[in-house]
């Protein structure tokens, strides 16, 4: 996760396996990507598109490959056995399309909801570039 909200107990709390602050240390970045598979894309989720770019770029130069996504676009599902405060929920208002209990649901009902919200979200994609202007 990199973010310019320094919390680091939040972001590892909704499941990050790092945490980086913004600006955005180049060095830092590559080490704790290289932590990882090479083998297997960078996905990149940034509503701001020069900087989106900027890393798409510096990473590819890096040798990964790397896939973008349009974060409004994507449903974010918040799934942590931490019972989250009212100020947690709140800086994810907006961000998070849902946040579910661990343990509150059945691997088939977690699946279930996932589909359903994928589902929706591409539905409404889709009608929005079918509706005229």
């Amino acid at each position: 996760m990199l973010t310019i909200v320094d919390d680091r107990n939040l972001g590892y709390a909704l499941g990050a396996a790092q945490y980086l602050t913004k600006p955005i240390d180049r060095e830092r970045l590559l080490a704790v990507l290289a932590r990882y598979r090479r083998d297997r894309p960078v996905l990149i989720v940034e509503d701001d598109t020069p900087l989106r770019e900027l890393l798409r770029r510096m990473l590819e130069r890096e040798g990964y490959t790397v896939v973008e996504a349009a974060w409004r676009g994507i449903p974010v599902i918040v799934l942590t056995a931490r019972d989250l405060s009212a100020e947690e929920r709140e800086l994810l208002n907006g961000s998070v399309t849902r946040i579910l209990q661990k343990g509150a649901y059945g691997q088939e009902a977690l699946l279930a909801e996932v589909r359903g919200l994928v589902g929706a979200s591409v539905g409404q994609r889709g009608s929005a570039r079918t509706e005229p202007s």
